[in-house]
């Protein structure tokens, strides 16, 4: 709820390819499926790779898909933003190794 994105419609799919080849195959295809059926696509990383998934998302998605990243939940420094990837590209996020839950919606939020 607090990503903004499509609560109704959404995928929770875990850890994602750790081979990069599979990983940038699977967030093509994750981006395609949102905008296509307007899903939500949630997964997870182990937070000592959360900079080198951030890194990834940046690089492999197109710049007006929504992203989300929701680190550190409940916890006072609790960070749950989204931007688009465009947007993400000038902040240069740094996650670190805080628990971090992924998020992105390219599809068109229908009520």
């Amino acid at each position: 709820m607090a990503s903004g994105m499509n609560g109704q419609r959404f995928s929770f799919h875990g850890y994602l390819p750790r081979n990069e080849g599979e990983l940038n195959t699977t967030l093509k295809q994750l981006e395609q499926e949102s905008r296509k059926d307007h899903v939500t696509q949630i997964f997870i990383e182990t937070p000592y790779r959360n900079d080198k998934m951030v890194e990834t998302l940046l690089k492999m998605l197109q710049p007006q898909t929504d992203l989300c990243f929701a680190s550190n939940i409940n916890a006072p420094d609790q960070f749950i933003v989204t931007k688009t990837v465009g947007e993400w590209r000038k902040s240069n996020p740094k996650l670190e190794k805080k628990p971090t839950v992924f998020l992105l919606f390219s599809g068109v939020l229908v009520s």
